[in-house]
């Protein structure tokens, strides 16, 4: 118990640095991170690059992927049930468009 106190301990160390240090983070991980709530994901966003090692850095670069994250989803998902025509002009396409189509173009399944 001792032991995993101090590896906690550790963690929280290294974690709470304003520069992590990427090798020791390494190092201390290669057995195993804790299943302490925020220091497993912390500890993998840094580990895998997508949160920089300067945490004054955190903010603006968390703000610029919800803001590109957001773009994707615009962009991306599309309404089900809507066909973009012109620029502002949507068509609601319904199940029986469908059923029309299938009708009128002899369509077998």
């Amino acid at each position: 118990m001792a032991a995993y106190k101090a590896k906690l301990d550790e963690f929280h160390q290294v974690l709470s640095e304003d520069e992590i240090d990427l090798k020791h983070l390494e190092k201390i991980c290669f057995n195993g991170i804790p299943d302490v709530p925020g220091i497993r994901p912390l500890s993998w966003k840094l580990l895998l690059n997508y949160l920089p090692v300067n945490r004054s850095k955190w903010p603006q670069f968390l703000e610029k992927q919800r803001h590109t994250y957001n773009n994707f989803i615009k962009e991306m998902i599309v309404d089900p049930g809507k066909q973009h025509f012109g620029q502002n002009e949507k068509m609601d396409v319904t199940f029986e468009d469908h059923v029309s189509y299938v009708i009128l173009n002899g369509v077998q399944y």
